[in-house]
């Protein structure tokens, strides 16, 4: 985890990441990047991922993959100019409504 801080420690940003290894590769998933409200627009999210992929390379790890959750979809386009690039689509089941023979 990676967190951004004010010059008196308060945190104002976070990332949170998971690493795993499978093959001969090890990639991670950015699990959660969260900014507080009133320090959104100045560029933390972006500094922290990238501050995040440098680590990660230094550590060898090959790949980042950045899920977004359905409210966050309009950041596609802004992970998209970080140099992301679309890798698959990810589906979500409400076992409860399955259950509940709701389709």
């Amino acid at each position: 985890m990676l967190a951004g801080e004010t010059q008196g420690g308060d945190w104002v940003a976070f990332l949170w990441a998971v690493t795993g290894t499978a093959g001969f590769s090890t990639g991670a998933t950015v699990v959660s990047i969260y900014v507080q409200p009133e320090y959104r627009g100045l560029g933390l999210a972006r500094e922290l991922f990238f501050e995040y992929c440098r680590r990660a390379h230094d550590q060898g790890i090959s790949d980042v993959l950045v899920e977004l959750p359905g409210n966050a979809m309009d950041l596609d386009q802004k992970m998209q100019e970080y140099g992301l690039s679309r890798c698959g689509i990810q589906l979500r089941m409400d076992l409860n409504r399955w259950h509940r023979g709701e389709r």
